[in-house]
């Protein structure tokens, strides 16, 4: 069982490393307009559905200022800005020489990411996508938070047993950036329903597949080909 757990782990920590890469550079050419990237606004709404309901809504306010957003990710966006030639010039730190980095926070805003599994890889991999400034999440669960989970599940916690992984992980999410628009999908994924369930979530800049079952996984990955979204697995 300990080898079990530290195989998972060292697996949730490789998906993480490549799709934060992986999205920050599909980001650089994914949001902009005339060379400009996307400003998103600080009003969003947050959704939830099931399998048989249409989303529902319910706008919540977050007045966070651009400024704001930006002292909260600055240290993302300048982990993918190289130093301009004048700040080499000045000596100046980055932070100071240039704002080159902001483009970047901008994009990730700008973006929304499926997450489908919300155990011990999907939860970890949300949580650190938020962390990260992406602007949209969509998580996608229908399993309960049970107290075997306690070893390796983010959102596991005494309080929390017996509440549903997506609605624990809507409230945590938002505690860390108020300004994510959260969508939440109380389903598991199947060969059956993915279809209806990509079409329902509208757009999608990427996917992260944390799914156990592989026949559910096949039918994520084979539904995300078809329709262009890149899908990490």
């Amino acid at each position: 069982q300990e080898r079990e757990e530290k195989k998972e782990g060292k697996k949730m920590f490789v998906v993480l490393l490549i799709f934060s890469s992986f999205l920050v550079q599909f980001s650089r050419s994914f949001v902009t307009v005339n060379n400009s990237p996307v400003h998103c606004s600080t009003w969003e709404v947050h959704s939830t559905f099931s399998q048989n309901e249409e989303p529902t809504t319910g706008i919540i306010s977050a007045d966070i200022s651009h400024e704001e957003r930006n002292l909260r990710f600055s240290g993302v966006g300048r982990l993918y800005t190289l130093p301009s030639p004048h700040s080499k010039e000045t000596k100046d730190p980055p932070s100071v020489a240039t704002h080159n980095h902001i483009p970047i926070i901008d994009r990730l805003h700008a973006s929304s990411v499926l997450v489908v599994g919300l155990g011990g890889v999907g939860s970890w991999a949300a949580e650190a996508l938020c962390r990260s400034g992406i602007g949209s999440l969509m998580l996608c669960d229908l399993d309960d938070v049970c107290i075997s989970n306690t070893n390796r599940q983010l959102h596991a916690l005494s309080s929390s047993v017996g509440k549903m992984k997506i609605d624990v992980m809507k409230e945590r999410l938002l505690q860390i950036n108020p300004e994510c628009n959260v969508t939440l999908v109380h389903d598991f994924v199947s060969s059956d329903n993915v279809e209806s369930i990509l079409n329902r979530l509208g757009p999608v800049t990427a996917c992260l597949d944390a799914i156990d079952g592989s026949q559910a996984k096949s039918s994520l990955i084979a539904a995300c080909a078809r329709r262009k979204i890149p899908i990490v697995t």
